[in-house]
């Protein structure tokens, strides 16, 4: 090897010691980069799906103070049992969930009262719905979907029954008529695969 040809692998060498960590730097940078990129994406993706979107706003129709016409049956050969009432719709959680409170009067004493919840989940897409009442210590929930060419919210779950200890399939369809009128029906199908109406309610505001 010449003299040139030494001075000038000896340069060649030194380029590339020189270089290799600045290129393994840049690769290590534009990694970070986007693994940072990443990582706020998934940030904007957590925080869009934790607030309250157009499924909600359907349910703004909801809002208010309204009168309750209600029929409800025990069983599918039963007569319908008619009540009066009253329902308290508003927001809670900053626009996430609808609180329904309602105080029905039906014609024994005591009353009856239910405290429910409705809400859309971003992340399974599914609307939910749990409530409560007074005459039983369990809590009933369903899920489901908005059906745009019916303009039904309708929900599926299941119950025991407490006369038999089955479990009955609920399904229900909540119609948002107008802004000052809304209904709910329910349905139930028993272990004998005998499907009825179990409860309708016409919401009219006050």
């Amino acid at each position: 090897m010449t003299g040139t040809e030494t001075r000038v692998f000896a340069w060649l060498f030194c380029v590339f010691i020189v270089m290799s960590p600045l290129a393994g730097q840049a690769a290590q940078g534009a990694d970070a980069q986007e693994k940072q990129a990443a990582s706020n994406s998934s940030q904007d993706w957590r925080v869009k799906l934790s607030l309250p979107g157009p499924d909600h706003e359907r349910l703004n129709a909801l809002i208010g103070e309204w009168n309750t016409a209600i029929k409800f049956w025990r069983r599918p050969d039963d007569e319908a049992v008619e009540l009066t009432g009253s329902v308290t719709c508003r927001w809670a959680l900053g626009g996430r969930f609808i609180e329904e409170q309602a105080e029905d009067m039906p014609p024994q004493e005591g009353g009856f009262q239910s405290l429910g919840y409705l809400g859309y989940n971003r992340k399974t897409e599914l609307y939910e719905r749990f409530w409560m009442t007074n005459t039983s210590t369990g809590m009933f929930s369903e899920r489901g979907r908005y059906d745009p060419d019916s303009n039904l919210i309708r929900t599926r779950g299941s119950e025991i029954d407490p006369d038999s200890g089955v479990v009955i399939l609920t399904t229900s369809e909540l119609k948002i008529e107008s802004p000052s009128r809304h209904s709910l029906t329910a349905y139930a199908t028993g272990a004998d695969g005998v499907r009825w109406k179990q409860l309708e309610i016409i919401y009219s505001k006050k």
